[in-house]
């Protein structure tokens, strides 16, 4: 069906009022203001708009590899997707409220015509196969349902919670894939699992996995994927906070996700370190930039410092 975006681009402060505010800040603010009306997503940076219709954000672990690192950029495209006119036209009424002064920001209500963007992503993607010999398929690519093939992630593309392709999920399936042997019989842990790439291939292993994925949406297309993998239902247990984790120990963890969330959740990924049987905590979704706050935070929690593996900008640490 069609959809609505509402369409700015904004530089990195913006003038409002008196005051100079950060661009997240005013997205986050316009996010918390229009989250009881027909509210889709936001997205913050170039990507598909097919992706914005599916998630509530797009974040640099997610998104898809064409997408820029968008924190950097001067002024950015934003668009807040709604799902009916009336939504978008009172979100463009409620701007009245922020008196933004800057003369760059203008708004504009833009109608994204009914077109099939999941059958244009479909069509895009035609599989990777990765230098660890794990491939990642679209189902027509595939060979069939059976979790045998274990090097072989069966992903449905155009769902907007990504396919594999990004460095930050490569970086973690290289290692995963290094240390195959190890994940039989274990139980691996898979924080802000998405489409359930990681959790998929770890099951396929042999292991135990267990996803913790925030967003409902998410947890589905994961379901489904493992489903297309010859995966029993159930298999991979999912659940959306890790205060809901209840296992004594684990023996890998995986955290593909943003560093502020990483930070913020050090301690309790940690937990299981000191349990025995403990394999090795891989961390990703970071940039050079983020490696001395993500060293400190989780350094302290190990006696060695952790192997930093890199593709293109994006770091990933092992810690074990």
């Amino acid at each position: 069906m069609s959809f609505y975006a509402l369409r700015s681009h904004l530089p990195k402060k913006i003038k409002q009022g008196p005051q100079w505010v950060e661009r997240q800040a005013l997205i986050d603010a316009c996010v918390h203001a229009w989250s009881e009306l027909d509210f889709l997503g936001v997205v913050d940076g170039a990507c598909f708009e097919s992706d914005a219709s599916n998630e509530d954000t797009f974040d640099s672990a997610q998104a898809i590899s064409s997408r820029n690192w968008v924190d950097e950029q001067a002024l950015n495209q934003v668009d807040f997707y709604f799902g009916s006119e009336s939504s978008v036209n009172a979100a463009m009424q409620s701007l009245e409220i922020w008196p933004i002064s800057d003369p760059k920001v203008q708004w504009k209500a833009v109608l994204i015509e009914d077109e099939d963007w999941n059958a244009k992503w479909k069509a895009s993607f035609q599989g990777i196969r990765l230098e660890c010999g794990v491939s990642i398929l679209p189902p027509h690519q595939a060979p069939a349902r059976d979790s045998r093939f274990k090097d072989v992630v069966i992903i449905e593309p155009g769902a907007g919670f990504g396919t594999g392709t990004h460095e930050t999920t490569q970086l973690c399936l290289e290692v995963l894939s290094e240390h195959q042997s190890e994940l039989k019989g274990h139980h691996v842990l898979d924080f802000g699992s998405g489409s359930g790439v990681l959790s998929i291939y770890a099951t396929k292993q042999g292991a135990h996995c267990l996803s913790v994925e925030i967003d409902s949406l998410a947890r589905e297309n994961a379901a489904h994927n493992a489903q297309l993998n010859g995966i029993a239902a159930g298999a991979i247990r999912q659940v959306s906070h890790l205060s809901e984790v209840e296992l004594d120990s684990v023996q890998w963890i995986v955290a593909n996700i943003l560093k502020p969330v990483l930070l913020e959740n050090a301690e309790n990924l940690c937990q299981w370190i000191k349990q025995p049987g403990f394999k090795g905590l891989i961390l990703c979704g970071l940039l050079e930039k983020d490696l001395p706050e993500i060293l400190e935070a989780y350094g302290r929690f190990f006696t060695l410092p952790p192997s930093v593996l890199k593709k293109n900008e994006w770091r990933a640490l092992v810690f074990q």
